[in-house]
């Protein structure tokens, strides 16, 4: 007789906080009770699955999503019933759906009905939910945006349980394509704690190999460099703290679509020769470590791990106030907060960078102990885990 089985379906082409979501929880699944298989066309996640050594088989998505409705159908059908899982657990950005019907509808059939949905990010609202004036007239019925309202309301029917990253993303869903108010559950991730801790020592080192003073006031930020990040904001924020301070550096994590951009932008700021782009860093907790100040400056987020990370490290976090890092965030509390726009994340940065050594360090202990208090990493496994009917350790 063999094990149940779980499945989990993932549509990314880089390495985010989707993807170290999904590692955290593969890494926290109990293998010898439950079989644990991936269906994704992500060959750098399947690389750092397998370096993880976490025994979970990799399936292959071999066929792009966008394919009309019935092909892509056989597709979907063919890949369950070659897996045959028990229980489908589908990993999804903002609306619209990676995943319609013709994933869905197999998946659900398939599994009688243990099919799950994790929503990570927060939709974006539509900036016009009509369609346009035939003849200058009669106006449009807006299908284009009521169609995913549509979906999304009988995809809740259909399948088990929807969990979002934070409430903000539910919320959103509700209030944007009328999502039942109690069809979703919060489930909050969280961080290694003892892996994301202050280290000196390793603030020193890291410093040493990246030629900056160990007396410098480092900021940081790690991620794919991706339009709904914001680079430039951070970069021009950097540039005007760098006018008021010369001890002030940037270490910048440059991969992504618009590393090329990035990169020869940096070299044309002020203080350019105090801005570090490293690439992507295996060693996260390395790199905050080494720091003083994260800056997050995106338009949306969902539940950051990043800034998780970095606030368990014991830096002083300043972020946008947008769904996701102000559930975490309480300015002034635990943290700064900033709108997302270029003059507030260049406000907010100074902010940052003038407050006085006992106030940042004040903030900067407050962020952990809040991380300490709410988002330790077993703990929020095991729940999440738990609500998809996955064994746990």
């Amino acid at each position: 007789m063999r094990r149940p089985r779980a499945l989990f379906v993932l549509n990314s082409t880089g390495f985010g906080g989707l993807e170290i979501v999904l590692l955290d929880w593969l890494a926290g699944c109990d293998h010898d009770k439950m079989e644990i298989l991936v269906a994704c066309g992500n060959a750098d996640f399947s690389r750092r699955l397998e370096a993880m050594g976490i025994p979970a088989r990799v399936i292959p998505i071999e066929f792009p999503f966008k394919l009309p409705v019935m092909t892509a159908l056989k597709r979907w059908v063919k890949l369950f019933r070659q897996t045959r899982p028990d229980r489908i657990i589908f990993l999804e950005a903002s609306p619209p759906p990676d995943f319609g019907i013709q994933a869905v509808a197999p998946a659900v059939w398939f599994t009688g009905g243990r099919t799950y949905f994790f929503q990570s990010l927060a939709p974006e609202p539509f900036a016009n939910k009509s369609s346009k004036r035939h003849l200058g007239i009669i106006p449009g019925l807006g299908l284009y945006w009521r169609k995913t309202g549509w979906w999304l309301r009988l995809r809740n029917r259909i399948t088990a349980r929807t969990l979002t990253a934070s409430q903000a993303v539910g919320n959103k869903m509700v209030e944007y394509f009328g999502y039942p108010a109690d069809a979703f559950t919060v489930a909050y991730h969280g961080v290694d704690t003892e892996t994301f801790a202050p280290s000196p020592e390793a603030r020193r080192r890291w410093r040493e190999e990246n030629n900056i003073p160990q007396n410098a006031t480092v900021l940081v930020s790690h991620g794919r460099l991706a339009a709904v990040k914001q680079p430039m904001r951070l970069l021009k924020a950097f540039e005007a703290a760098a006018r008021e301070r010369d001890d002030v550096y940037l270490v910048l994590t440059a991969y992504g679509e618009l590393t090329g951009g990035i990169t020869e932008a940096a070299k044309t700021i002020h203080g350019s020769d105090r801005v570090r782009l490293v690439g992507f860093q295996r060693d996260r907790a390395a790199l905050l470590q080494a720091a003083d100040i994260y800056v997050l400056a995106s338009d949306n987020e969902g539940f950051p791990i990043a800034v998780l990370e970095a606030m368990s490290t014991g830096l002083l976090c300043t972020a946008s106030n947008v769904a996701g890092p102000n559930e975490i965030i309480t300015d002034g509390a635990n943290g700064l907060l900033m709108e997302p726009n270029m003059d507030a994340a260049i406000a907010g940065v100074l902010r940052a960078v003038r407050l006085a050594p006992g106030e940042h360090n004040r903030l900067a202990a407050a962020a952990r102990q809040s991380i300490l208090e709410r988002c330790e990493i077993r703990g929020s496994v095991r729940n999440s885990l738990g609500m998809f009917g996955v064994a746990a350790r």
